[in-house]
């Protein structure tokens, strides 16, 4: 699957640690997003990708999904 344009790529996070983070709005495995439990990550892909493995959102997809119990840490509160 190829995308134009920014998209966030919601995936198992010991995928996300093989990724080339040159081709990543994040410039190391550090800086992505982690669930609660930590067994998923999501980044942010400007441009074109073709990557296997996870899910594809927009911003607002991405936005409703760090809302949810499984993204938001407490102290960040859930809307």
């Amino acid at each position: 699957m190829i995308q134009e344009g920014k998209l966030y790529y919601v995936l198992p996070a010991d995928m996300a640690q093989e990724l080339d983070y040159n081709a990543l709005e994040e410039m190391s495995y550090a800086e992505v997003r982690k669930s609660v439990d930590g067994t998923m990550a999501i980044v942010e892909y400007a441009g074109q990708i073709a990557v296997r493995g996870g899910s594809y959102l927009n911003h607002t997809e991405a936005l409703a999904l760090m809302q949810t119990a499984d993204w938001a840490f407490p102290d960040e509160g859930l809307v």
